[in-house]
């Protein structure tokens, strides 16, 4: 399985580069094996034409890289992707394993989350004990 990065090298989009850059730098980050595939090149027209005929749509039904496939498989474009990220599924958007290191590190983050979650709620409990005491 490999995952796939559908870019364009020469799109006149600013959005789109920045979108394209941030998916490469993500994955090359986390160490996160995967292929570029530059669909203004003319040697790659015949994934230019997968692409566009298995991407994702945006809100206006246009298809804009960076779409991003496991195999020939779609994960989604970038806005999926990042809401991937943002809600820490990005291992299970690219339909591969979690590393074992990244497991380890989402149990110590949703660890320190709860631990987090419950001193909010104490400190909210004893403030609104102390209102009570305050209406009497």
């Amino acid at each position: 399985m490999v995952v796939k990065v559908y870019v364009s090298n020469i799109s006149a989009i600013q959005q789109v580069k920045t979108q394209q850059r941030h998916v490469v730098f993500v994955l090359s980050s986390k160490s996160v094996a995967h292929v570029e595939v530059d669909i203004s090149d003319p040697a790659n027209q015949g994934e230019k034409e997968f692409m566009l005929q298995n991407g994702a749509k945006n809100e206006k039904g246009q298809i804009l890289s960076p779409q991003i496939f496991n195999d020939s498989e779609l994960c989604g474009d970038y806005a999926a992707f990042y809401e991937a990220l943002e809600s820490e599924t990005m291992y299970d958007f690219l339909k591969i394993e979690t590393p074992e290191h990244e497991k380890a590190a989402l149990k110590i983050h949703e660890a320190a989350k709860e631990s987090h979650d419950e001193k909010v709620d104490s400190e909210r409990e004893t403030v609104e004990g102390n209102n009570d005491d305050d209406e009497d």
